[in-house]
């Protein structure tokens, strides 16, 4: 039980960590005193906001398959007290969230948002 705690603990930890960085990048923006440089300077705060959050991914999903593995072992010393799904539900996890800032990325150049939309054709003109 402690070290779910703990693990809870170090989660949250690691999310109002990410959730500093990304408010702290946008100190600018208040004492700006054009619209259009107010504009530019949160423009480019956020920029990096989307690797912050994949690296977040990254760490949570490490975190994660490396409980699973820690209750996987459980699992091996005494299965009576520790089921399996537990660990591989954890691994799960870990790998979806690993997998997730790809998954945007594909998502995001398949649907082209961004500096290139999507366009339609009709149905003669595609060969």
């Amino acid at each position: 039980m402690k070290k779910d705690t703990v693990t809870r603990n170090y989660l949250q930890g690691l999310l109002m960590a990410g959730v500093a960085a990304a408010t702290m990048s946008i100190p600018g923006a208040a004492i700006a005193q054009d619209l259009a440089q107010s504009v530019t300077v949160v423009h480019t705060g956020l920029l990096n906001i989307p690797n912050i959050v994949a690296g977040l991914f990254y760490i949570g999903g490490a975190a994660l398959i490396g409980a699973g593995a820690l209750k996987l072992k459980a699992h091996a010393e005494q299965p009576v007290q520790n089921p399996l799904g537990h660990g591989l539900g954890r691994i799960g996890a870990g790998a979806a969230l690993i997998a997730l800032p790809a998954f945007g990325q594909w998502l995001n150049n398949t649907l082209a948002i961004g500096s290139n939309p999507a366009t339609s054709q009709t149905l003669g003109t595609i060969q």
